[in-house]
């Protein structure tokens, strides 16, 4: 297991139907081939497909980040409108919030936390409750003793 973050135009990366907001794989694609030699389409990871005539299939839009500046490769995976990756280090999320930028999306944490660079350029996380709401800010406006 790990924690995955997602880059997303939905309310919650989750939300499984598609919708006009989803990152097409077309989109996906164009960013890959504009942000330069930073991202690398790659074909060595596969996917096991049962009773399919190739056992292994590529994912389109399956990536790895060659800048990365430790020298590891992070990858991206596209999928269902969102781009994903597991365990994020520190350089991965700035990454994945830049990349957001251009995409007009969020980065967005398993739980529905959104990541964003604060002024002082540093990762912060606001944990998000319905319709998008800072949980904090909607606490902060309710007296106590209402519950609705």
């Amino acid at each position: 297991m790990g924690y995955d973050l997602h880059i997303t135009r939905n309310v919650y990366w989750f939300e499984g139907e598609q919708n006009s907001n989803d990152i097409s794989l077309d989109e996906w694609l164009s960013y890959i081939h504009i942000d330069g030699s930073e991202l690398e389409l790659v074909d060595t990871h596969g996917v096991k497909v049962p009773e399919a005539e190739a056992k292994l299939q590529v994912p389109p839009g399956f990536c790895e980040w060659t800048s990365h500046p430790e020298n590891e490769r992070p990858w991206f995976d596209y999928s269902n409108g969102n781009i994903s990756t597991k365990n994020p280090d520190e350089p991965t999320i700035m990454k994945m919030i830049s990349m957001a930028k251009e995409l007009k999306a969020k980065v967005q944490g398993d739980d529905g936390e959104v990541y964003e660079l604060s002024a002082s350029k540093e990762i912060i996380s606001r944990h998000m409750g319905p319709g998008l709401e800072d949980e904090n800010k909607s606490k902060k406006e309710k007296p106590w003793w209402k519950f609705w």
